[in-house]
């Protein structure tokens, strides 16, 4: 029998906006592969082509993944490592509709009127401040347009000229901007009755859409998965809709999970994930920790989870979550009335972290992210000396529960630090303050978070000097060149000429080319 192909899928899900149909996906491509010799040496020759490459051919091919016909798969050569990659964009942007300035400004009222000590994050605030001054300019303007004024014949038609271009400014902003591309996030994070429809509808196909990849079977070997690999990129608002699609469809692929286990049963990658989460939060825990646990070995823990999980008939292929500007840095504003109502969602497991929440379990005396589901034939209850063996809470079958997405899905946050508003990317930001878990000094989160556009000095967290902030970087994410003056860099080791540091870390984030 032929050996099975090796492939792996890119699934991006665009953000805000009245976005055209495959206009990110093409763009991302050219970034992540075209342009990048890390996946395909540039020595081999081009498919039908003897001449040497200078960048990376794809090939778009028809989709019925999605429903729409608008959108294609784009298909590569065999990379570096092995793998075939197919990208594919989520596209949901036809699926907002009916929004009205009402409900924009209603929305906006909600942001204005809060408390600004208890209620707006610091890193907002000045965001906030500038949103009020321009509120109350323009309500300003328009009380005065409206006043009754004496009769002057000199300044009359030159006062009517400018409230006209006002009007017709404030008119545009509105229709442009206001709505068509705020209205997309008050449709969708605001949970009320006229947007429930919507929200359910972009949730559904999504889900019904990335089930269809990872149900997918291959051609010549039906009882292996199509893809060995899934990784989800998501922009902007994109990264808040592609965060439930992700906390749905985990949950609905651990339903195939082997009920009945036999006595052979291990789960040692389960059970060393845990326990390292468990030292880190400095919770009872079993044996040493072999060293500290950071983003970067939380990762690497997850992948040997995942693969545990998927050999006891889990089918979730899903390794990577990559998200770009997002404001999921803000989920106090957008998916909770504040920041205490934002931790009781997720310990209610209404919201997914990273690592899972944590729960107690009786039996074993110990805080997992999982829950026990039946006795091994042959084994029974631990004794107390057992117990306090990790070798044999390794026996104990345990199945994640359905907020533990993040404890088998990597998750790299990739953000613009942002200053006076206009510099960086005012909407994103870091994410481990948000979505860890614990408190004080025992607080922990798996997500890797990625300062571009500038860099910052991990130890001080200050600008990196060579990195210079450019202004309204939020679109820049992938952009090899463009508005904000991104260029590419000379490596200070080889003198080369190496793409900007963005590029790099979003490269690195995928690793379409490592094996």
């Amino acid at each position: 029998m032929t050996k099975k192909q090796l492939r792996q899928a890119v699934v991006i899900m665009h953000g805000m906006g009245e976005q055209v149909p495959m206009e990110t996906v093409r763009g991302f491509v050219d970034s992540v592969w075209r342009e990048n010799p890390n996946v395909i040496d540039r020595d081999r020759p081009v498919q039908g082509d003897d001449e040497k490459r200078s960048t990376n051919p794809t090939w778009t091919r028809p989709d019925d993944h999605t429903g729409l016909y608008e959108t294609r798969r784009i298909t590569t050569e065999k990379g570096n490592n092995g793998y075939y990659t197919d990208f594919f964009e989520f596209y949901w942007a036809h699926l907002v509709h009916g929004t009205t300035w009402e409900q924009v400004r209603d929305w906006i009222f909600g942001l204005l009127f809060r408390n600004p000590f208890t209620r707006v994050p610091r890193n907002v605030r000045t965001a906030w401040i500038v949103l009020w001054i321009i509120t109350l300019v323009i309500a300003g303007l328009a009380i005065w347009a409206a006043w009754p004024k004496a009769p002057d014949a000199t300044v009359a038609p030159a006062w009517s000229l400018l409230m006209a271009g006002v009007s017709a400014a404030t008119a545009w902003v509105v229709a442009n901007v206001m709505v068509a591309r705020f209205g997309d996030v008050v449709r969708y994070t605001k949970a009320d009755p006229p947007n429930i429809a919507r929200r359910e509808e972009i949730r559904r196909t999504g889900v019904d859409f990335l089930n269809a990849l990872i149900a997918q079977r291959d051609t010549t070997h039906p009882e292996e998965p199509h893809f060995d690999r899934i990784i989800v990129v998501a922009h902007s608002l994109g990264t808040i809709v592609a965060y439930d699609i992700l906390s749905v469809c985990f949950a609905y692929n651990c339903r195939g999970l082997r009920k009945e286990l036999d006595a052979d049963t291990r789960q040692p990658a389960r059970a060393a994930l845990e326990d390292a989460v468990r030292h880190r939060l400095g919770l009872s825990s079993l044996g040493e920790l072999p060293e500290k646990l950071t983003p970067e070995r939380y990762q690497q823990l997850q992948d040997a989870a995942r693969e545990e999980l998927n050999q006891l008939g889990a089918t979730w292929q899903v390794t990577d979550f990559v998200t770009l500007g997002s404001p999921l840095t803000h989920a106090e504003f957008l998916l909770a009335e504040s920041r205490e109502d934002l931790d009781a969602r997720k310990k209610e497991r209404l919201l997914a972290t990273c690592p899972p929440t944590l729960e107690y379990d009786g039996e074993t005396k110990l805080c997992h992210f999982t829950f026990r589901r039946g006795a091994i034939a042959g084994i029974g209850k631990l004794t107390d000396e057992e117990k306090d063996d990790l070798s044999s809470e390794v026996k104990m079958p345990r199945w994640p529960h359905h907020a533990a997405v993040f404890g088998y899905t990597r998750w790299t946050n990739i953000y613009s630090p942002h200053k006076a508003v206009v510099t960086g990317d005012l909407i994103s930001g870091p994410l481990g303050s948000v979505f860890g878990i614990g408190k004080g000094e025992g607080h922990f989160c798996g997500i890797r978070d990625i300062a571009v556009m500038p860099q910052l000095v991990p130890e001080t967290g200050a600008r990196d000097p060579n990195h210079r902030r450019r202004v309204m970087t939020h679109n820049s994410y992938w952009k090899m060149k463009g508005g904000t003056d991104i260029r590419r860099e000379t490596d200070k080791k080889t003198g080369k000429l190496e793409p900007a540091h963005h590029i790099r870390e979003l490269r690195y984030a995928l690793g379409l080319g490592r094996k």
